[in-house]
């Protein structure tokens, strides 16, 4: 079963390696981490099974676009 809950701060590391693992590279892992320092994320969910992250959903502060790995 999948359950969407908010993100958390302890998920961080896991949704960067997430995020990597999708693009393959680090450019996007990079850029969620600017916006987390500069507090632009209006909010983060993330998508969970018994195995860990599987998802992630980060929607911006200020800007009209979300971003879904």
């Amino acid at each position: 079963m999948v359950i969407i809950r908010n993100e958390e701060v302890t998920d961080r590391a896991a949704v960067l390696q997430l995020v990597h693992d999708a693009f393959g590279q680090w450019d996007e892992s990079d850029l969620i981490t600017e916006l987390y320092r500069d507090e632009d994320v209006l909010f983060g969910l993330v998508a969970e099974d018994d195995t860990g992250i599987i998802g992630h959903l980060l929607c911006e502060r200020d800007v009209n676009r979300i971003c879904l790995s």
